[in-house]
């Protein structure tokens, strides 16, 4: 007789009958880990670590993690290089599949800020945190560390402009050039290149 309840189980599980089996649970937001600011580089050496939990406070790994800055117009991703993560199409959602610790790692390579708007890191589509604060050495979003954001740094120096306050100190003072200047040169392949009056030149006779 102990074989009945077996077949009938069977018998459901072929037909579709049987609900699918439970998730091991949802990642939390209250015991997640999630850092305050994001800082972006177009060499993508800052890294963005993200540890979703359960509620009970045990690592979450069962899906996938994603930054979207779909909100931030002024910040631009890099689609190149090997960074763990892949761009949407849009261009403004990072997503990272499921690592074996449990710590996602975003090696956010990519540039411009995030005034008056919201990045916001989802975990299987559960809302962990959002945040105003994206800042970046590359203040005008072109993948590239150069003397115009160095200058657009110095122009805020004294002021409290949480995107120029690389160092997260609360002011925008001459450490956060001189952190500006750490990066210089930084860039990703990407980038955005003016292009020259005599390239201009060739491509007008080319299209002729």
């Amino acid at each position: 007789m102990r074989l009945v309840p077996v077949l009938l189980t069977l018998v459901l599980a072929a037909a579709g009958l049987l609900p699918p089996p439970a998730r091991a649970g949802i990642p939390a937001a209250s015991t997640s880990t999630v850092p305050a600011r994001i800082f972006l580089c177009p060499a993508g050496d800052s890294v963005f670590v993200v540890i979703p939990r359960h509620l009970s406070m045990t690592p979450w790994a069962e899906g996938d993690v994603w930054v979207d800055f779909c909100d931030c117009p002024a910040v631009r991703l890099s689609r190149t290089g090997a960074v763990g993560y892949t761009v949407d199409a849009a261009g403004c959602v990072a997503t990272a599949p499921p690592p074996p610790d449990a710590i996602y790692r975003f090696p956010v390579a990519g540039g411009g800020l995030c005034p008056g708007a919201w990045a916001r890191t989802y975990a299987d589509g559960v809302l962990l945190a959002n945040r105003t604060v994206v800042v970046s050495p590359d203040q005008n979003g072109d993948l590239q560390v150069d003397g115009t954001d160095v200058a657009i740094l110095r122009s805020k120096l004294g002021t409290a402009d949480p995107g120029a306050d690389l160092d997260g100190d609360g002011a925008v003072t001459q450490a956060d050039v001189d952190l500006a200047l750490a990066h210089l040169g930084h860039a990703s392949p990407d980038r955005l290149v003016p292009a020259l009056p005599a390239t201009w030149g060739r491509i007008m006779v080319l299209y002729r």
